[in-house]
């Protein structure tokens, strides 16, 4: 996290970041502060989306990404909609993937 949160970004990036209801980054002594929540103008939907994608050199970590996401995050958000951009699954791959959990394949 600190790693992170040490990355400079230009005030470009920092514009629209603050657009998109994350707060302006200040510095410190050296130290980034990053508030714990985004602008309270900003709507913030109650029930997130989660957007990744893999191909078949990453299935094996894909899967343990759905795992977890079945069992640590749909308890709390039963209707979690997760959406997962196939770029490069095999057929296989692609059919186990649609049959296991209940995601959006592109």
């Amino acid at each position: 996290m600190k790693r992170l949160l040490n990355m400079k970004t230009t005030e470009d990036v920092e514009d629209i970041l603050y657009g998109l209801g994350y707060p302006k980054r200040t510095t410190t002594s050296g130290d980034v502060y990053i508030p714990d929540l985004p602008d309270p103008k900003v709507h913030i939907p109650d029930i997130p989306v989660i957007v990744a994608g893999a191909s078949s050199n990453h299935y094996k970590e894909m899967q343990a990404m759905m795992h977890n996401i079945d069992t640590v995050i749909r308890p709390v958000y039963p209707h979690i909609k997760v959406i997962l951009y196939d770029i490069g699954f095999t057929e296989r791959e692609r059919q186990a993937v649609s049959e296991s959990t209940t995601i959006h394949i592109r």
